[in-house]
């Protein structure tokens, strides 16, 4: 689908399924999921929503657990990414709730994604998908960067997998989508 590699990084939110963005995997034939020890597995899209920008990648042969998934709250929390094969966590601060307006992951139409805003954040091209936490459990997948401040990210609310979760359980057949690049 696209020339080169992409990476982005996801979270292990149900048995055998990574929560991620959907922009690192539309129209993908081919899914490589790299787990903490460095093995690898095929991976393969279970759900998407292009409008939302997320995703779950169902990658057979998984044992990881899966984390606790939580509404998110303005205050201290953790943005664990993976910028080079090694998770890092890194304190940061979900400054407001608030839908973001944006369009779809090909750039079209006007969509609001339920989520917040994260402060004090490093995000690198590579990092999204990355989760953000507080209190153990999964609050928000970071999506994009702001273009005004380079401390400032973007992050679509955990809960709204929910949804992808139950189809990704059913019998339906994922839905073909086209490449983002």
């Amino acid at each position: 689908c696209r020339r080169t590699s992409t990476k982005s990084v996801g979270v292990v939110i149900a048995p055998s399924l990574v929560a991620t963005v959907a922009h690192s995997v539309a129209g993908e034939r081919e899914i490589e999921v790299r787990l903490p020890d460095g093995t690898t597995l095929g991976g393969a899209v279970a759900a998407i929503d292009v409008d939302l920008d997320l995703a779950l990648v169902r990658v057979e042969g998984l044992r990881l657990a899966p984390v606790p998934v939580a509404e998110p709250t303005t205050g201290s929390a953790t943005f664990v990414d993976d910028p080079d094969g090694t998770a890092v966590d890194e304190s940061v601060v979900i400054r407001r709730i608030v839908g973001v307006r944006t369009s779809d992951i090909y750039r079209q139409g006007a969509f609001v994604r339920p989520g917040f805003e994260v402060g004090e954040v490093s995000v690198e091209p590579g990092d999204s998908g990355g989760g953000v936490f507080q209190g153990g459990a999964l609050v928000g997948i970071v999506w994009g960067t702001s273009r005004l401040d380079d401390q400032r990210a973007w992050a679509t609310a955990a809960v709204e997998f929910e949804r992808l979760v139950t189809a990704a359980s059913s019998a339906v057949a994922v839905p073909a989508v086209a490449c983002t690049r």
